[in-house]
């Protein structure tokens, strides 16, 4: 058993702290070497602790994983650096105003800086709020499919779900 780091990335300022004890990872083989596949949930509320977090959590509760909270909108370099060893990527967004909230936008938008670092990585995201319609679910799938064909990403799941989450915490499965 291992324990995860979560990093608070805030501008000019790395916290990091012990979490709790996870297990239950399947190995992959890189070079006929066993590898853990490592796994990050990026939390992109800005609510530490919110709703988004918790169901990160309770997704990967068997997983060891690290923990990526996003809290300003510019922390390319700080998201560089911790999802260069990554094989999972679980992205967590609040729903603002019929989509996802701007520190994920501005990601997107910084993220051709990232091309050669996510090639190949595995995305998941799940997005949970009030006022969902067709036409948001459609846009942030629409989101999530064509970042990962542009860092030629492998999109496994992408769920919206109204603020209860139900749908997200039965249907995402991160496979190992």
């Amino acid at each position: 058993m291992k324990t995860g780091k979560v990093y608070t990335v805030k501008r000019n300022k790395k916290i990091f702290i012990d979490m709790g004890v996870t297990h239950g990872c399947k190995v992959l083989v890189k070079g006929g070497i066993w590898q853990m596949k490592r796994t990050v949930f990026m939390n992109y509320s800005p609510n530490e602790n919110g709703k988004t977090f918790r169901i990160g959590k309770e997704l990967l509760k068997d997983v060891d994983h690290d923990i990526l909270q996003l809290s300003d909108d510019d922390q390319i370099s700080d998201v560089l650096k911790i999802i260069r060893n990554k094989d999972i990527i679980l992205i967590g967004a609040p729903i603002y105003w019929y989509t996802v909230g701007g520190i994920l936008k501005t990601f997107v938008d910084r993220i051709y800086l990232l091309k050669e670092v996510l090639r190949g990585k595995e995305l998941y995201l799940f997005a949970q709020g009030s006022s969902l319609d067709e036409n948001t679910v459609n846009m942030i799938k629409y989101l999530a499919k064509r970042v990962s064909q542009i860092m030629s990403m492998k999109l496994k799941s992408v769920i919206v779900d109204s603020s209860q989450s139900h749908k997200i915490i039965s249907d995402m499965k991160i496979y190992l």
